[in-house]
């Protein structure tokens, strides 16, 4: 099989059959729109496909708007959570303040040491000699 995107670059796949195997495997595609040719050969007789398809970039989570209860509740039951329907929000006063919550303070400190900075260091030794090579010449000392 051929494969062309709309650039004009191809890549060729080959493919062998095996048992339990799902098919072709041409790997993640970008979106756009491909072209494809594809031959074998079947006991002496040849056979060639050609055509077209695209790939376009699609957002899931837009195809379905509403939200799927029972998919939350396994979420929720595998990873260690609650769930808590509508008709039992009483309950969510109650297991909240049945949780064992820490407070956590964060802090990130950087020191940054000047002294091991070479370029800084190059850069004020330049300063200084330009600023010191400029008095001597125009006799400013």
């Amino acid at each position: 099989m051929t494969k062309t995107d709309e650039i004009g670059v191809r890549k060729s796949f080959e493919y062998f059959p095996q048992e339990g195997d799902a098919g072709l495997n041409i790997g993640v595609l970008d979106e756009g729109v491909y072209q494809y040719t594809a031959s074998t050969n079947e006991g002496g007789q040849n056979y060639r496909a050609s055509g077209d398809f695209s790939v376009r970039n699609v957002n899931l989570e837009s195809l379905q708007l509403t939200a799927d209860h029972n998919l939350l509740r396994e979420i929720s039951n595998n990873s260690g959570g609650k769930f808590i329907s509508l008709a039992e929000i009483d309950a969510l006063d109650q297991a909240l303040a049945a949780l064992d919550t820490r407070g956590v303070i964060q802090s990130n400190e950087s020191f940054f040491p000047w002294i091991r900075s070479l370029l800084l260091l190059i850069l004020i030794a330049t300063f200084f000699t330009v600023e010191w090579f400029l008095r001597k010449f125009y006799g400013a000392y």
